[in-house]
């Protein structure tokens, strides 16, 4: 799907509708304005990919809520989110779960607030060798547990790469939560103006 767009002021879309039915790639979409509500729901799709893509609603979810999609094995590129997520459990600015792929020219901006497992950018990251490159988040990022200001959680090792987290009044602990296991991460280039680091 590419080169499409919806500016519905009045979008409530709940669960498994529209553009959330999407499980593939999505090119040059930008969502503007409405709630979109669910049990595992992003701003843009559920699952895929996105390429110069970008969101601005309210995206509400239980687990797996994403400014742009909810869970993903694919790579989100130059892509960015200014939506407003929240969701009980695995909540990111961009996306709530990357099994695989990459986030590489992306930023998030948008509130990003959840129970556990709360990113700014990504909830959770759960691939080998993920990239996170080139990525910001301006986001202010709540959580009672497992909370970053870029990632939330991670089951397997990552690499960061030019990152730059200034929160926006963060309740989270640092750039990633303060429960991952240093061996898995990789840095380089990376920023956080966050309380602690």
């Amino acid at each position: 799907l590419s080169s499409v767009y919806s500016t519905d002021n009045e979008l409530n879309v709940s669960g498994d509708v529209t553009i959330n039915k999407l499980y593939d790639s999505v090119k040059n979409i930008y969502v503007l304005g409405g709630i979109i509500k669910g049990i595992s729901v992003g701003g843009l799709c559920r699952d895929g990919s996105a390429n110069k893509c970008w969101t601005d609603v309210v995206v509400e979810g239980t687990t797996n809520a994403g400014g742009l999609i909810s869970a993903t094995g694919q790579s989100i590129i130059d892509s960015f989110s200014l939506s407003k997520v929240s969701g009980e459990i695995i909540v990111g600015g961009l996306a709530g779960t990357m099994s695989a792929g990459s986030i590489i020219n992306s930023y998030s901006y948008g509130e990003v607030s959840g129970n556990t497992i709360v990113g700014g950018v990504l909830g959770s990251g759960e691939g080998y060798g993920q990239k996170i490159e080139n990525v910001h988040s301006y986001s202010k990022v709540t959580g009672k547990s497992k909370t970053g200001s870029l990632i939330g959680n991670l089951a397997k090792s990552i690499v960061f790469s030019n990152c730059i987290s200034l929160d926006q009044g963060i309740e989270a602990v640092g750039f990633i939560s303060s429960s991952l296991d240093a061996d898995l991460i990789e840095t380089e280039d990376v920023y956080s103006d966050v309380m602690g680091e």
